[in-house]
């Protein structure tokens, strides 16, 4: 993940090990983390501040683009997501409980929560602008949903969705979401539970993987797959993705 524009500097973790790399992913340097089984991390990308976060609730920071790591006080639960919000100017971090945790810092003691009462969070948090989105299923299981706030977390509302969202995205007030077995469908966080099948071959993907770039939407067929497809127009019509002549196969994505 791109921690830092000033320096190039990108990170990745993983159980008890982080990498660094200065030269945009090129190269990769291992560096030494606190002990925890970290799944994901997110930066500052105009400071350099980090975090990684985890199993348990472990929590690592590090303020020089993960050259070096520290040890925080854990969040109370095991942490699958977390992001940056330029606009929130603050990392939001999910697990499964229905609560977002939020830090303009991400160190020890800094952290306040925020309870989404309906929807138990499965686990991923996207950012555009105002607009924050997390995927769940409604208590006891009984509904797929999303929840959204288009008021920078002030208020939150939770909308149905036709399928289990294993994966999504959302560009301005535009969301791409996707399943294992039905394919990708989109929908306006102005117009919510409204949602449209995208007209593409790639719905029968097996677990198709979305990213936002821009006005863009950007979906890899699955996580081994080498096929990349694009659209400009919210799913009307897509692209193979090309670069130098070869089909990326591999995505990332800044955070917002």
């Amino acid at each position: 993940r791109p921690v830092n524009t000033a320096t190039t500097a990108m990170i990745a973790v993983g159980t008890d090990v982080a990498a660094q790399s200065l030269d945009y992913g090129a190269t990769w340097t291992a560096k030494s983390i606190p002990t925890g089984g970290y799944l994901a991390c997110a930066g500052i990308l105009s400071t350099g501040t980090c975090i990684a976060v985890g199993t348990s609730g472990v929590l690592a920071r590090s303020t020089d683009s993960g050259a070096t790591w520290a040890a925080q006080t854990a969040l109370p639960e095991t942490i699958t997501h977390v992001m940056y919000s330029s606009t929130n100017s603050s990392f939001l971090a999910v697990g499964a409980s229905g609560i977002v945790y939020i830090s303009t810092t991400g160190a020890s003691g800094t952290w306040s929560t925020q309870q989404i009462k309906t929807p138990n969070i499965t686990g991923t948090v996207q950012v555009s602008g105002t607009n924050v989105v997390l995927s769940g299923t409604k208590l006891g299981g009984a509904a797929n949903c999303i929840a959204y706030s288009s008021d920078s977390m002030a208020t939150w509302n939770v909308v149905p969705t036709p399928v289990a969202v294993s994966s999504f995205a959302v560009s301005n007030t535009n969301i791409m979401i996707s399943d294992s077995a039905s394919g990708v469908y989109t929908s306006l966080l102005t117009s919510p539970g409204v949602w449209t099948p995208t007209k593409t071959a790639v719905t029968t993907a097996a677990t198709p993987i979305i990213i936002a770039s821009g006005t863009d939407f950007l979906m890899r067929r699955s996580s081994t797959s080498t096929d990349l497809f694009v659209t400009s127009d919210n799913g009307a019509t897509w692209a193979s993705a090309v670069v130098d002549g070869a089909i990326i196969s591999t995505t990332v994505y800044t955070n917002s």
